[in-house]
């Protein structure tokens, strides 16, 4: 492949150059031709002052001819040489700038990825703090229901055993009619263990007076339809 020093047209630099020729010298000669017009319509009496500005302009002019820009080598391979070192250097300076931004490029996306592992691991940890929590307070509730049933169970205990010797003292055993606390256990049990009939029958081993007791303090209703049946309330509902 053709560096960049062999695609360069020694004409066509030859042409920039006379190009460049032209244009110094035809600004050289609008400078004389406004250093001329102004000559002209001074006033006498400026005259010292105006030849002080034409010599201080014809001193800038001989330092533009002077200065390299105008005296340039009228060799062209010279001239090639300089291009050839100028395209040299641009394009070193080019690699270096592409090698530095690629660098750069690398580096944001070493940061990028970074920065989304950590957003990984911190969903990540996220998630198990919620499930954590979850479970500790699913842990908490049943410690809950566990330490309420347990203080129901003991408060239960607490008034059967109150309730055991009311009935012992005012409702005891008459004969062949069952107690007050064998008829409640009765009710109770049929009510747990048959709750699609709960009912029981009334016969002649109850007394009328604690069913009576029993209806009066709402613990349990009749049947709707017999009234020969009753069932304990149940509490839960």
């Amino acid at each position: 492949m053709a560096t960049a020093s062999e695609r360069i047209d020694p004409h066509k630099v030859q042409e920039s150059l006379e190009v460049f020729c032209a244009q110094t010298e035809k600004r050289l000669e609008e400078l004389e031709a406004s250093v001329g017009q102004r000559c002209e319509t001074v006033a006498q009496d400026d005259i010292p002052d105006l030849m002080k500005t034409k010599l201080h302009l014809q001193s800038q002019i001989e330092a533009i001819i002077n200065s390299d820009l105008v005296e340039l080598p009228n060799d062209s391979h010279l001239l090639i040489k300089v291009a050839k070192e100028e395209a040299e250097t641009m394009a070193n300076d080019n690699a270096r700038t592409l090698s530095h931004y690629r660098e750069k490029l690398m580096k944001l996306k070493e940061e990028k990825n970074m920065y989304e592992e950590m957003i990984k691991k911190a969903t990540l940890v996220n998630e198990q703090l919620d499930q954590i929590l979850n479970k500790r307070s699913e842990k908490d509730k049943l410690e809950q229901i566990r330490r309420g049933y347990e203080r129901s169970a003991v408060f239960f205990r607490l008034l059967r055993s109150q309730l055991q010797v009311i009935l012992a003292e005012f409702y005891p055993g008459d004969g062949d009619k069952i107690t007050m606390e064998n008829l409640l256990e009765s009710l109770v049990t049929k009510m747990l263990h048959d709750q699609n009939d709960p009912y029981v029958d009334i016969d002649d081993t109850m007394k009328s007076s604690h069913i009576e007791l029993l209806l009066r303090v709402n613990l349990i209703t009749r049947h709707p339809q017999n009234i020969m049946k009753i069932r304990f309330v149940d509490p839960r509902y």
